[in-house]
C-alpha cells in the first residue's frame, strides 16, 4: 500500500485518562503533530475526581479531531478502553483502533503511518517498540500462556503475594521446565480490522494487567498473529499504576493475580479445545 492509500484508513486513538490529565494532554499533542491525516482521538476519562474532565473538555470542545468521553467511574484498563472503542466504532466508524497509555511520548511524526503500514494479512494486533529511561529499549514481556505453566506461575505469584518464599521457590522450580512466549508491552496496541471481525474490544474481565496475555490467546484462538512494528515511542513507565498503589510490590501482585486467573482459565480451555 502506498502512503496515500494508507491515509484513507480511519484510525481512532484511544487514550484512557485517570487523574493524569496533564500527561494525557501531552500525549494528545503528540498525536496532533502526526503527518497521518485520517485520525481522531477519543479520550476516555475513567472516573477521575480531579479537574481532568473540566480541563480536557474546555480545551478541546471545539476540536473536530478530539472527543472527550466520561466513563462515570473507574472501570479499569480493559473496560475503560472498550468504552472508547465502542464510541470510535459507532460515532467515527474507525477501521483501526490504537490504544495508547496516557504516559507515552511520540516524537516520530510518521508513527501512525508506520503502524498502519505494519498491517498484513492475518495480523490481529500490532505492537510498538518501546523506549524507557535513558532511551533504553525495553525487552519484550516474557509470559506463560499455556497450561500447566500458567498454573505454576499463578501458584508461584500467589506464594510471593502471601509472602511464602519457600512455596514460591518450590513452584518456580517446576516452572523451569516450561517455556513461555514473548509479547509486546501493552502501552501501545493497534487493533486491526481483522481483529474486529472476531471481537468487539478487549477482554472485559480484567481491571488491570495481563491484557497482552489475553490478546495473544484471543488471536491464537482464531488463527490471527501479532506483530511488532519498527517504530518507537517513549514510555514514562509506571506513572498510571503509581496512582493506584505507589511502588508497593504486593499491590501490583494483587492486581496482576486478579487478572492472570483469566489467563489460566483460557489456557485450560485451549488445552481441551473448549470454546
Amino acid at each position: 500500500m502506498d502512503k496515500n492509500e494508507n491515509k484513507r484508513k480511519s484510525v481512532a486513538v484511544i487514550i484512557l485518562n485517570y487523574m493524569n490529565y496533564i500527561e494525557t494532554d501531552e500525549c494528545i499533542q503528540c498525536i496532533l503533530k502526526q503527518n497521518y491525516d485520517s485520525y481522531h482521538v477519543v479520550v476516555v476519562d475513567n472516573g477521575s475526581d480531579n479537574a481532568s474532565v473540566s480541563y480536557l473538555w474546555k480545551k478541546y470542545r471545539y476540536s473536530s479531531k478530539i472527543f472527550v468521553v466520561e466513563a462515570g467511574k473507574n472501570y479499569g484498563f480493559a473496560k475503560g478502553n472498550n468504552i472508547g472503542i465502542s464510541y470510535a466504532k459507532s460515532k467515527i466508524h474507525a477501521e483501526y483502533i490504537l490504544l495508547l497509555n496516557s504516559d507515552v511520548v511520540i516524537e516520530d511524526r510518521d508513527y501512525l503511518d508506520k503502524m498502519i503500514k505494519a498491517d498484513a494479512e492475518g495480523i490481529g494486533v500490532i505492537g510498538s517498540r518501546i523506549l524507557e529511561k535513558h532511551n533504553v529499549e525495553i525487552p519484550m514481556l516474557y509470559r506463560y500462556v499455556t497450561f500447566p505453566a500458567t498454573l505454576l506461575f499463578y501458584l508461584a505469584s500467589m506464594s510471593e503475594c502471601k509472602e511464602h518464599p519457600l512455596y514460591e521457590i518450590f513452584w518456580k522450580k517446576f516452572l523451569e521446565k516450561y517455556k513461555g512466549v514473548y509479547l509486546f508491552k501493552g502501552c501501545a496496541i493497534l487493533l486491526t480490522p481483522a481483529y474486529f471481525r472476531y471481537y468487539d474490544g478487549l477482554d472485559p474481565r480484567t481491571f488491570l494487567y495481563c491484557e497482552e496475555d489475553l490478546l495473544y490467546l484471543r488471536c491464537k484462538k482464531v488463527g490471527l498473529r501479532e506483530k511488532v512494528s519498527e517504530t518507537y515511542l517513549y514510555h514514562k513507565a509506571g506513572q498510571s499504576t503509581k496512582t493506584l498503589y505507589g511502588n508497593n510490590r504486593t499491590g501490583f501482585l494483587e492486581y496482576m493475580l486478579s487478572s492472570y486467573k483469566f489467563v489460566l482459565w483460557e489456557s485450560i480451555k485451549m488445552l481441551f479445545g473448549w470454546t
